[in-house]
Formats: C-alpha cells, structure tokens, sequence
C-alpha cells in the first residue's frame, strides 16, 4: 500500500528556500538583509520550494507491505524495516507501530498520521487496524 504526503507539506517545506539564500548578505558586498532585492529572492526561493513540492504531492513517499516498510528517497525505493517472525504492522495512536510475537507494540520508524493524506491513512487503518 503506498501512502501519499498531506497536500500542506510543501507550504512547510517552503521556508527552505529562505534559508538557501541566507548566507547571500554575508557573501556579497553591498548587499544585506534590509535589501528588498534578497527578499524578493528569497520569496522566489521559497515558491520554488514549494513549487517542486506541489509536483511530487501525487506520488508515494512511503510504502508498506505485509513484511516490509519502504520510503522512496533520491536512488528510489529503499527497505527501512522488515518484520520477523511472528511481527505485525498495527495502525494505532495515529502512528503505524509493530505487535511482536510477545504482544508490545514498539514504533521501528515513524510513520504518523498528520504526515500522511487521510484517505490512505483510512485504508492502512482498515489494512492494519487494532481490530484487525
């Protein structure tokens, strides 16, 4: 199942673009941070950020399968957790977290709700689900 970001994500992302060019001032003669030219780049900056963040919010950042947690990352997908025997995933506490065979629910890697769109959080909670 793939999990999708939320459609905010970018607009938290944005901020980035400010801190790109931050060190600007402290390079370049004659320019500083009362300069309107550095934050008119720094706002072009910032809409890029969340420009290339709007492009990618329709594809999958993280996916889980029955054994496995996967995130995609600059080289494609990468596998961050595989279950072992007796392991299974529980959508619990708004947070994706592991049964083990002893019964304790333990979190291997933080996949929570408010960073992950509502509808795919829906179907990994009737996937996975502490009633399941």
């Amino acid at each position: 199942m793939k999990l999708r970001p939320k459609w905010y994500a970018p607009l938290l992302a944005a901020p980035l673009g400010v801190l790109g060019v931050a060190p600007i001032p402290l390079v370049e003669p004659g320019t500083g941070y009362s300069d309107p030219g550095f934050w008119i780049l720094a706002g072009i900056a910032s809409a890029c950020v969340a420009l290339i963040g709007l492009l990618i919010l329709p594809f999958a950042i993280i996916r889980v399968e029955e054994r496995e947690l996967w995130v995609r990352g600059k080289y494609g997908w990468s596998r961050l957790v595989e279950l072992q025997e007796g392991e299974r995933w529980v959508a619990a506490d708004g947070k994706l977290l592991v049964r083990g065979a002893d019964g304790a629910l333990t979190e291997r890697r933080s996949v929570r709700r408010w960073t992950v769109r509502g509808a795919d959080w829906a179907r990994l909670e009737a996937a996975y689900g502490e009633d399941r």
